[in-house]
């Protein structure tokens, strides 16, 4: 006799998915943004109420709205951790990336013993392709943290910074 072969065929099934806003939502966007201008109108010196108004509008889609609260909020506190914080994101969202990295350096000031600061802007400044002042808050990073990555990445900006001079002397 002949013997047969058989072959199972694995069977794959796969799922589109499409993501929509529900069309309720922009009214309940709307809601929320009026709920929060008039809980902000009743207390215009609370951080909780302007904190809730720039959320309200950052989910409403509306960028430009939400930057300007931010603003007022720093015009009244400009030493702001959270404001300033909330700024980076917005703008970086928006696409002011200059403007971004303005108030990540403004943010730095504030905390500038903080790693996860120093780390955050270094970071920032050398995607911007700025490695210069992404270096210096590395060594700055190192400095505060003698320990580990941190004192390696110092210490390679700090050579990067030597090798033109170098090069230029020999």
């Amino acid at each position: 006799g002949r013997r047969r072969s058989w072959r199972l065929m694995r069977r794959v099934r796969t799922t589109v998915a499409e993501l929509r806003r529900a069309p309720y939502a922009e009214v309940a966007d709307g809601r929320r943004v009026d709920r929060a201008r008039q809980r902000l109108a009743a207390a215009p010196r609370s951080r909780d109420a302007t904190r809730a108004l720039y959320r309200a509008l950052s989910r409403a889609g509306r960028a430009a709205e939400a930057l300007r609260v931010l603003e007022t909020w720093l015009a009244k506190e400009p030493r702001s951790r959270e404001a300033l914080t909330l700024l980076v994101d917005a703008a970086g969202r928006a696409g002011q990336e200059r403007r971004a990295l303005r108030a990540l350096g403004s943010l730095v000031e504030l905390g500038a013993r903080s790693p996860r600061a120093l780390r955050r802007a270094g970071r920032a400044w050398r995607l911007a392709g700025d490695e210069e002042r992404a270096c210096a808050f590395y060594v700055s990073l190192g400095e505060v943290s003698p320990t580990g990555r941190p004192m390696r990445l110092s210490a390679a900006c700090r050579a990067g910074r030597r090798l033109p001079r170098l090069r230029s002397a020999g």
